[in-house]
């Protein structure tokens, strides 16, 4: 099976690959010796957020710019006193020529938050409704400074949760939190891998990359190609 997109296919299924290196690599110690060794792994998160922009980026070159873990802070002072200085902190910002298009967070799976999520899909609908068309700034870090940018929400803009993994929440709870998704207008859920996680044991490392493309949810990876490339154009 496969989506329409021959680029999309090779890129996510390169994506978890690496995101599997992560995995496997952060089991171990960042440096190596016989004296010393992990009980959990280092996280992965950072890597993963800048893995999934370098993909989309790759994948989607209308793209101007994506944001990685970026505050966003209104310009108008009464709207930043009614919301306080942040109201929605995104994992990926995705831009074209100035305006805010989608907003992303990634999640490995939703076993920590399996009890949280619905009320934060819910949250961020109405942050997303309420932000929409209004003026943003963001400050990008470089190596020696910082500069400030102008954003402003697109009024078709939209808040992703991309999860890696359907695993550690049961499919009942999952399903729930799809069905909400389907009735809120700003906020889209979707899953990368069935009954796979990049971080299983029990397998090498080989084995494990061998078997991505098996547990690939091409349905969900389909719809969410829709949205983004809706989003740019």
């Amino acid at each position: 099976m496969a989506t329409s997109n021959p680029l999309l296919d090779k890129n996510i299924e390169q994506f978890i690959k690496d995101v599997v290196d992560r995995y496997y690599a952060a089991r171990e110690t960042f440096i190596p010796h016989e004296k010393i060794s992990r009980g959990e792994s280092r996280s992965v998160a950072s890597e993963t957020e800048d893995l999934l922009a370098y993909y989309l980026a790759i994948t989607y070159p209308q793209i101007e710019h994506i944001y990685i873990n970026q505050n966003l802070t209104p310009t108008d002072n009464d709207l930043k006193r009614q919301i306080g200085k942040t109201l929605v902190k995104p994992d990926l910002v995705i831009c074209n020529q100035g305006t805010i298009k989608l907003l992303i967070d990634v999640k490995m799976d939703l076993g920590y938050i399996r009890n949280e999520i619905n009320d934060l899909m819910n949250k961020n609908n109405f942050a997303i409704q309420t932000l929409k068309q209004k003026s943003f700034k963001a400050k990008v870090k470089r190596k020696l400074h910082s500069d400030e940018v102008g954003l402003i929400f697109d009024k078709n803009a939209k808040y992703i949760y991309f999860v890696i993994s359907d695993k550690n929440n049961k499919p009942a709870n999952l399903q729930t939190t799809k069905d909400l998704a389907k009735r809120l207008d700003s906020v889209e859920i979707y899953t990368a891998l069935t009954d796979m996680h990049p971080n299983d044991y029990g397998i090498d490392i080989l084995e494990a990359k061998n078997k991505i493309k098996d547990h690939l949810n091409y349905l969900d990876i389909e719809s969410l190609d829709a949205i983004i490339k809706a989003a740019l154009s």
